[in-house]
């Protein structure tokens, strides 16, 4: 049975992904549905008609939302649709995984792959607790640099960069509000003790192709690769190779069609380490990088197996 429709959950149909996307579909001759599913009800007239004229086992159900709150109603519409017959490019259950950075960091490290140390922790946080969370450093604690990130968030929402005594004052507030959650890192400098941020390289993993994009010197640190400056990464072609085999492990793990995994250099390590696993990764800047749209791939990851 041929394909005929795409259902595309997104909070904002404006993104220059999601017309990428939509226009694609377009140009295969689909039926687009853009939706925000935290405007549907399932039990809402409309969303009830427009089920009653689907035919679920030629529909794609594509959810483009990012995990900004504490809300997966859209994942659980997915899992409705999915129920009924549609095909979902994505693991449900990977997503919510990977949507908490704190879950996404602990599956990471339970299978051993290269992480950027990583402190989750609730409750009271104390100069002591820092100190044996960050026994390898050599640098002072009072004058060390945190990175604080809330365990959902997009786009740099969420994420500061602050001193040991900054740190510590943010976080007796934020127990105050018991239901803010953070994980802490240690800031990685350009180099040891730096103030400028750690190289940065992004895999792209669209089907069975991979791309490294690296973020140009001076690009916002905290800003992902929807507003930082890309170029295609000058690395070895070792560290390449090594990259690639750690994104693909990781594709396979999480049963993704494509994804993006971050990568920092840790220059007291000498090593590559994870940052984040993003599995909606917006490509415009990645494609000017390499001078090519990498949207053809990424339409022919979400299609299902012939």
């Amino acid at each position: 049975m041929g394909l005929r429709n795409l259902i595309l959950f997104t909070r904002d149909s404006s993104l220059a992904s999601i017309v990428n996307i939509s226009q694609l579909a377009q140009s295969h001759q689909l039926n687009l549905f853009l939706r925000n599913p935290f405007e549907i009800s399932i039990e809402d007239s409309s969303f009830q008609a427009l089920l009653e004229e689907q035919n679920f086992e030629e529909t794609i159900v594509l959810n483009r939302c990012s995990g900004i709150t504490f809300d997966d109603h859209d994942l659980n519409l997915c899992d409705f649709l999915v129920d009924k017959g549609c095909f979902c490019p994505h693991r449900i259950s990977s997503l919510r995984i990977l949507r908490d950075k704190d879950q996404q960091y602990l599956f990471l490290k339970k299978k051993d792959y290269p992480m950027v140390k990583t402190f989750i922790h609730r409750g009271l946080l104390t100069e002591e607790k820092l100190r044996n969370f960050d026994l390898t450093t050599e640098k002072k604690l009072e004058s060390k640099l945190w990175i604080v990130k809330s365990i959902r968030g997009n786009k740099g929402i969420g994420i500061l960069r602050l001193t040991t005594k900054e740190l510590l004052s943010f976080w007796e507030k934020a127990v105050a509000q018991r239901d803010q959650r953070f994980l802490i890192q240690p800031f990685l400098g350009r180099e040891p003790h730096s103030h400028e941020g750690a190289r940065e390289i992004r895999i792209l993993n669209l089907g069975e192709r991979n791309f490294a994009v690296e973020k140009e010197q001076g690009s916002n640190w905290k800003k992902n690769a929807q507003f930082s400056s890309f170029k295609e990464a000058s690395i070895k072609e070792s560290e390449r190779n090594h990259l690639f085999h750690l994104s693909d492990k990781i594709k396979e793990d999480l049963s993704l069609p494509h994804m993006a995994v971050d990568f920092i250099w840790n220059s007291l390590n000498q090593r590559w380490e994870i940052l984040e696993v993003n599995t909606h990764p917006g490509l415009e800047a990645s494609s000017e990088a390499l001078g090519t749209s990498l949207y053809p791939l990424y339409w022919n990851s979400i299609l299902p197996p012939t």
